[in-house]
């Protein structure tokens, strides 16, 4: 499994393109954000 974490992540919020980095959305362990990098990450895994 490769660390993500600097990674820059584009996100389309209504239109307005922010760019951060994989560990900035992932560095609240309960938000949903971090959620749905777990289970992506996951299912890569699997296949």
């Amino acid at each position: 499994m490769s660390d993500d974490s600097g990674k820059i992540v584009e996100l389309n919020v209504g239109g307005t393109i922010y760019l951060t980095t994989a560990e900035t959305l992932k560095r609240d362990e309960n938000s949903l954000i971090a959620k749905l990098f777990r289970d992506s990450k996951s299912a890569d895994d699997s296949g």
